[in-house]
């Protein structure tokens, strides 16, 4: 099926330190490879895949150019990825003219074992052996998302990896233009969450899930993937 994938690499990294400095997240090694191909090497070489590019975003644009000369990238610069109104939500508004398709959203510090679905349906990933306290999660039963909760959640929820599928990318927009204020501050899973109120089905996906968004969650990314590469 014809689909796109959106990788959003504008934000500033902060949470992974000196790491960021002078380097954008997406760019940043995991076990000799930067975290942004593991992303990307999941995918078919002919699908299109549209990155939104802000804080040091020559760098990424340069090294994707090189690392994968014959894939078809759609670079959207973010004009605003630091100061006041700056959020994943506003990077997606940017990127919307490119994801008029079915897409497949990845934040670029998720990386997974398992091959990533095309978006023949709505589908949402999740992982299970993680404390759920510092992510959005799942309430499921039992592979039918019943909702898409905010950090904080209790009960029988999943941590949300932020990987997702959107089939219905009609519904997706149309639901986002008329709640744009909230979509703004929170991105894509306001979105779904929308879509969930609104009685669109989404399938939930269980994932080996590999975080690389903060400094420990990376060591911990870093050790379990050299022991897992090595045997």
């Amino acid at each position: 099926m014809e689909y796109k994938v959106f990788i959003p690499c504008a934000g500033m990294g902060s949470r992974l330190g000196d790491l960021t400095k002078n380097t954008n997240k997406a760019l940043v090694k995991v076990n000799g490879k930067e975290v942004i191909t593991y992303i990307i090497d999941k995918f078919k070489p002919n699908i299109s895949i549209v990155i939104g590019l802000g804080y040091k975003g020559s760098q990424v644009r340069s090294f994707l150019e090189k690392k994968y000369p014959r894939r078809k990238f759609i670079f959207v610069t973010i004009d605003n990825y630091d100061g006041p109104g700056s959020s994943l939500g506003y990077t997606m508004f940017q990127c919307k003219e490119y994801l008029q398709c079915p897409f497949v959203f990845i934040s670029n510090d998720t990386i997974v074992l398992e091959d990533i679905p095309d978006p023949k349906e709505n589908y949402i990933g999740y992982a299970t052996e993680r404390d759920v306290t510092q992510f959005r999660s799942l309430r499921l039963e039992g592979n039918k998302v019943l909702e898409l909760c905010e950090k904080g959640a209790t009960g029988e929820v999943r941590p949300y990896i932020g990987l997702s599928g959107i089939k219905d990318y009609n519904k997706f927009w149309e639901v986002l233009e008329n709640n744009k204020q909230e979509f703004m501050k929170i991105g894509e899973s306001a979105g779904i969450r929308y879509l969930l109120k609104h009685g669109i089905s989404f399938r939930g996906i269980e994932f080996s899930w590999f975080d690389t968004g903060n400094l420990l969650d990376l060591a911990k990314t870093e050790q379990k993937l050299m022991n897992l590469f090595r045997t």
